[in-house]
């Protein structure tokens, strides 16, 4: 998919190219050791505003046969909420704090 940040995706285009989904492999483990890894390295992402934050770590290895391997260990984001919620305390409970 060569698509640039503000093309417009046609639906028929997205669909035929979602189907080739199903052969995107995924590997579960982090650490494979049937390998000979020469380097690891992890390499940490993050961002912020006063309305977010998003941070993300993986971890990078070059393997023996020059192959570079990229994991992702780890991701967390916020969001601010659209409405500010407050907490209601009941009558009887109130007076308890006072």
């Amino acid at each position: 998919m060569k698509y640039g940040w503000d093309d417009e995706l046609k639906e028929e285009e997205w669909c035929k190219e979602a189907e080739e989904l199903d052969e995107v492999k995924i590997p579960i483990a982090l650490l494979n050791c049937d390998k000979v890894i020469r380097e690891t390295t992890p390499h940490v992402f993050c961002d912020a505003s006063q309305n977010a934050y998003g941070a993300c770590a993986y971890l990078i290895r070059e393997v023996e046969d020059e192959t570079v391997e990229c994991r992702l260990v780890a991701g967390k984001g916020r969001v601010v909420p659209l409405k500010v919620q407050s907490i209601l305390i009941p009558a009887h409970l109130a007076g308890m704090t006072r």
